[in-house]
Order: C-alpha cells, then sequence, then structure tokens
C-alpha cells in the first residue's frame, strides 16, 4: 500500500459467535466474529455497537450486580465494565422507545472524560446512524467524537453492517487490544491467557470459573510481556472472586486446578458445591468427576504471590466418576431443595440425577420417550441438550429446538418439594 492511503473496507458477513441477557436492564448483548460488541433491546433493535478490545469472543455472560461483562475467548478471560444509562425504567423503555433512542450504553471510559455521553442517532439529512457519536468532553473541554466508523447504533442494515448483514471493516484499524483508553474498566483475569473453553459464574458462592484444554505446545508459546500463565497441564480450571469480599478482591484467583489423567478428553459443564468443598465436571465422552474444591490460601507451602504462575496450579484428580451416559454430557443443573444432588442430560437423550454424597444414580429419564419430534417422521439426531434449570431442558436437533419437562411421578421427591 502505497504511504498515507488508509486500506479500503472490505465487506464480510457478521456472524454472532455468543449472546447473554440481562434482566435488570432487558437487554441482549452480542458479540460477532469481527470483535464487535452489539446491544439489543427486547425489540431487538440495536442500540448500541463498538468493536471490542479483546478479539474473538466466545463466552458472555452479564453480571447484573456490578453491572459488567465477563467475557472469555482467545486471549483469555476478562472483566468489562459497562456504562449502561436510561432516560425511562427499564420495563418503561420496551413500551415508549421500541428503537431504543432513549438508552445509552458503552464500554466505561477513565474518569478523565465526562460520563454524560450520548448515543448515536440518525442523521436528519442523510437518513444514516451512526454518523455522528459524541462521546463526552476531554480534559481542554472539546468534544471527543467518533467518525461512525468504530460505534454505531440502529442503523446496521446492509450498509452500515449488523447481525445479519453486510459490514464494512476498516484493515487499517490497528491491532491493539486492551488499549490504554479504556484504562482500569476492562481487567484481564491472570492464569489463562489463550482460548478460554468454557465460563460459568456463581452468583451465591461468589466465583467464576474458567478452563480449557491446554496442549503441551502452549507452553511454548509464552512471553514476558504476555500475562502470567500457569504451567503446562490437560483440563485446566481457574476460579476467580466474582465480587469484592475479604480477603479477596474482584478477579483475584481463588483456587487453580488440573487434571493429569484426562488426556483425549475436554470438560463440557461444570458445577460447584463449595459448603461441601466439591466441585463436578461434565465431559465429552459421557462421565462425570467428582473433584476436591481446594481453595488456594489453603494449600500448605503457599507463600508465593497467588497471582504468579511460580505458585503453580493444583492436581485435581476424580474423587469418584459418574458413570451412565453413552454419549457426551452437555449439561448438569443443581437440585435447590436437594443440596447433595444433581441433575445431568446428554445426547444419548437421558436425563439423570445424582447423588454426590452417596456416589450413586438415583433416576433415569428418558426424554426422547415422549419427544414429539422423535416420534414423528421428521426424527432428527439430538445435537445438544441444554437443561434451563433442574426441571426443565431443552433439546435441540438440527432445524427444532423442544422444551420439555421432567415429569415423574417419583421426581417430586427428588427435583422440587
Amino acid at each position: 500500500m502505497s504511504g498515507g492511503q488508509k486500506a479500503q473496507p472490505q465487506t464480510i458477513q457478521s456472524q454472532i459467535s455468543c449472546l447473554c441477557y440481562s434482566q435488570k436492564w432487558n437487554l441482549y448483548f452480542a458479540c460477532s466474529k469481527n470483535f464487535r460488541l452489539i446491544v439489543f433491546n427486547e425489540h431487538l433493535n440495536v442500540v448500541y455497537w463498538q468493536y471490542m478490545p479483546c478479539r474473538l469472543i466466545t463466552n458472555l455472560i452479564f453480571y447484573e450486580k456490578g453491572g459488567q461483562l465477563i467475557a472469555s475467548g482467545k486471549e483469555g478471560c476478562f472483566l468489562i465494565d459497562m456504562d449502561i444509562i436510561f432516560s425511562y425504567s427499564a420495563l418503561m423503555a420496551i413500551l415508549l422507545d421500541p428503537k431504543g433512542q432513549s438508552i445509552k450504553v458503552r464500554i466505561k471510559q477513565p474518569k478523565k472524560k465526562e460520563q454524560d455521553f450520548s448515543v448515536p442517532r440518525l442523521d436528519q439529512d442523510t437518513g444514516e446512524a451512526g454518523a455522528s457519536f459524541k462521546m463526552g468532553r476531554d480534559k481542554d473541554g472539546k468534544e471527543d467524537k467518533d467518525d461512525g466508523d468504530r460505534h454505531g447504533r440502529d442503523g446496521l442494515d446492509d450498509d452500515q453492517g449488523g447481525a445479519d448483514g453486510n459490514e464494512q471493516v476498516n484493515d487499517s484499524l490497528p491491532v491493539n487490544f486492551l488499549p490504554k483508553e479504556y484504562g482500569p474498566h476492562i481487567k484481564q483475569l491472570q492464569g489463562l491467557s489463550q482460548w478460554v473453553n468454557g465460563l460459568k459464574v456463581f452468583v451465591n458462592d461468589n466465583l467464576i470459573v474458567a478452563w480449557r484444554k491446554e496442549n503441551a505446545s502452549d507452553a511454548e508459546e509464552t512471553h514476558a510481556s504476555r500475562v502470567s500463565r500457569i504451567r503446562p497441564s490437560k483440563d485446566q480450571i481457574m476460579f476467580y472472586a466474582l465480587d469484592d469480599q475479604p480477603p479477596y478482591q474482584q478477579g483475584e484467583v481463588w483456587a487453580r486446578c488440573y487434571d493429569p489423567t484426562i488426556k483425549d478428553d475436554f470438560i463440557t459443564d461444570l458445577l460447584i458445591f463449595k459448603e461441601h468443598k466439591f466441585f463436578i465436571t461434565a465431559h465429552n465422552i459421557g462421565d462425570i468427576h467428582l473433584r476436591e474444591l481446594v481453595e488456594l490460601r489453603n494449600i500448605e507451602n503457599s507463600s508465593q504471590d497467588l497471582n504468579q504462575a511460580d505458585s503453580g496450579p493444583t492436581p485435581s484428580k476424580s474423587v469418584h466418576v459418574f458413570k451412565g451416559h453413552s454419549q457426551t454430557v452437555t449439561s448438569l443443573a443443581p437440585i435447590q431443595s436437594r443440596p447433595t444432588h444433581f441433575v445431568s442430560a446428554s445426547t444419548d437423550g437421558k436425563v439423570r440425577i445424582w447423588d454426590f454424597d452417596r456416589l450413586i444414580e438415583l433416576y433415569c429419564f428418558d426424554i426422547q420417550l415422549d419427544s414429539p419430534v422423535q416420534n414423528s417422521a421428521m426424527a432428527d439426531t439430538i445435537e445438544n441438550v441444554k437443561l434451563i434449570n433442574e426441571r426443565v431442558y431443552a433439546m435441540i436437533f438440527k432445524n427444532k429446538i423442544e422444551i420439555g419437562l421432567i415429569s415423574h411421578l417419583v421426581s417430586s421427591n427428588f427435583i422440587t418439594k
């Protein structure tokens, strides 16, 4: 490219890689594969979008109390502070402002800029969205504006781009993720600095859990400028403090472990039973592993900084392996009325109830037997089964999603009172 010329935008197809929902704000947050954070309201109108400062996000959770997005992907796990302002209440905005023009959303900026920002609006002359975007004022009182290539709103159509349209992406955008302009409002959690396969938040236990499958070759890519990573292992699991609760600060490592015995398998879901000092992992081959949960501060002879890689992960071999599923265990759910019981679902079409105190299986439900899809001429292979809670499941086929209720005479004794 000749000197001084900007790269011409190229048109690519936008695809959503992950999605989460905020019940407090009635907003959907989505990450696209071309590094955009897109915010929708209940009417599925785009309220706001901007390029993400971290690439290839595959897991996204909105933490209601902290007003934060918890994201993980190619470059690790992040806590992202959000600014969300409504002119009306969140519920009234659904009724009075279906286009979402009164909603202001963005990744929080440092205090050097005023917080009274405004959302981009449709240009009255051109009719284009995102033509101007006021981000506040700098220290000199000058307006800090964005040119619309980085920020926009519900103009993600065929020209502006969007969740299902063509997007204009500038090749000259710097590959500088976690820019200084966000200051402390985007925090990268230590310990996992490459692909994170799974992410869950346990609000009652005040924990964030992230896990990944690390190959031996990953250890050869370490670099002094990158955040600390844990030693080479197989299934790596990191536990972080979700909120500030002494002696931990938000994002501080609470526990770290790995299982050196599992090589060709990987974790698909995870549950924590903090009071019992156990956690449970579901696996691709159909097994469910019961493991000890050991707080890092309680490990003997651990006098080093808890966030340093030299302290190393803790080996966490399985205390017990629950066997019964013949295919991938896709989802786990606790049973609130029975603290030692949990439910598992699998692509084998079975939902099973287990007791980790007695290390036994209690019941097995064949959810395919009453399936309208499986018992019709349109019978299809089960691609996934997700437990919405301890009683409701979603069975996902290629072209259909079936919502079902676990209903059995004996289930009331063990699932709900």
